[in-house]
């Protein structure tokens, strides 16, 4: 199945080209097309299909934003040959910009994230007490020594990354001096 790289957004109506010149012989051309949905991606139809030349064009619009529409393209030459590919369209909303996080706020959450784990040592939430045959034993996922630790190098990367968001440099200049 071939998987066109450009997405469709739901509330648009986009053509899909295929050429089919590598797959027919020289002077032949497309007589006629047939257009199956096989996965309509949550809502997606066909407005309009078109033959140019050696090309199929599709019209997708609709779907559900996270779905595939997947489609078939059936074409018979003005020579007779036969031809069918499968084709796929990821649906995608242009407002789903939930998926894509910044350094600075990724940088925060695993921060924010961080400081709860330590906060969960520090009053003994974290512990996890087992026992077995007689035995006891205490775990906890990272001593508060190792989590501050973490803490300062997020927090560093967390400033280097607001500088980078802002324009600004990520390293100071530095100050040249000449001793005799």
């Amino acid at each position: 199945m071939n998987i066109f790289p450009e997405t469709l957004d739901p509330d648009e109506t986009k053509p899909y080209e295929f050429d089919w010149a590598g797959q027919i012989e020289s002077g032949d051309s497309l007589a006629s097309q047939v257009i199956t949905l096989v996965s309509d991606g949550g809502g997606a139809t066909v407005p309009s299909e078109s033959i140019v030349g050696t090309e199929s064009r599709i019209f997708l619009t609709g779907g559900t934003s996270g779905q595939q529409i997947v489609f078939t393209v059936r074409v018979i030459t003005t020579n007779g040959l036969v031809l069918e590919e499968a084709f796929g369209v990821n649906v995608l909303a242009t407002t789903d910009t939930a998926a894509v996080e910044s350094d600075v706020d990724r940088i925060t959450r695993e921060l924010k994230e961080i400081r709860a784990y330590r906060h969960e040592i520090a009053t003994g939430e974290a512990v996890i007490r087992m026992s077995r045959n007689g035995r006891s034993m205490m775990a906890q996922r990272l001593s508060i020594d190792e989590y501050n630790k973490l803490i300062r190098e997020l927090e560093s990367d967390l400033s280097k990354a607001k500088q980078l968001a802002d324009g600004k440099p990520a390293r100071r200049p530095m100050k040249l001096r000449y001793h005799r």
